[in-house]
């Protein structure tokens, strides 16, 4: 399962990540100052690196030499312009938003673990490609990483905003391409029971089956994906 081809939406995905929806909006419905500029610089960016991305997110490879240079190359034309650190630290959520919207419409097919498989790797390349643009937008923002290794499995969230549920860990191990038994088994519940869990977590979020619960989880922050350790080091 390591491998899920995105290539042939390419098309679909590139015209999903320019559509103003997936960006943030007035209360009147017009895209705020600060989103617009979001949207624009997708618009630059996108194509210099679809293709790169696609590969990264469908077979968990590391972004090329040249996606790095388009966001160096991005960042430093932006410089000098005073933008809030907030709004470019969540730069990735409409691509994660696209990507959701892609794979519920022309993917309904991957299971659960597939869903967080892609959106794991999808976070975690965004999350790389936004520590790069902060860190030359901002030289010393101390936020670029080495280059890891891409992502293995999800774990559950830490913090406040996490709610202290049984169905939070179970959705977890659903992600991870547990089945009802597997997770029953893991958690200690009855098969009913985890049925019962995930359906009123369903309910909660709005969502219609497992798989659109974990996406639901990621974009909630509820599951983060977690890389695999480098197996070079001792």
């Amino acid at each position: 399962m390591n491998a899920i081809d995105l290539t042939p939406h390419r098309e679909e995905l590139r015209r999903l990540l320019l559509q103003p929806v997936f960006f943030e909006k007035h209360k009147g419905g017009d895209l705020s100052e600060e989103a617009q500029w979001l949207l624009d610089q997708y618009a630059e960016i996108v194509p210099l690196t679809l293709d790169d991305v696609i590969s990264s997110v469908s077979l968990g490879t590391p972004l090329s030499a040249q996606t790095r240079e388009a966001i160096r190359s991005s960042a430093l034309r932006s410089r000098g312009l005073s933008l809030p650190l907030g709004v470019v630290l969540r730069g990735a959520k409409p691509a994660l938003r696209a990507l959701l919207a892609l794979l519920r419409t022309r993917m309904p097919a991957l299971t659960a673990s597939e869903v967080a498989l892609l959106l794991g790797r999808a976070a975690l390349i965004g999350h790389d490609i936004t520590a790069w643009w902060v860190e030359d937008w901002l030289p010393g923002g101390g936020l670029l990483q080495a280059e890891a290794p891409p992502v293995e499995s999800v774990a559950v969230a830490e913090g406040d905003h996490v709610p202290d549920d049984p169905a939070i860990q179970m959705v977890a191990l659903a992600a991870a391409g547990e089945s009802t038994d597997q997770i029953a088994a893991s958690t200690g519940y009855s098969r009913q029971a985890v049925k019962w869990h995930l359906s009123r977590l369903m309910r909660s979020w709005s969502v219609g089956n497992r798989s659109a619960l974990v996406a639901a989880a990621f974009l909630r922050g509820v599951l983060i994906p977690l890389r695999r350790p480098d197996r070079n080091e001792d």
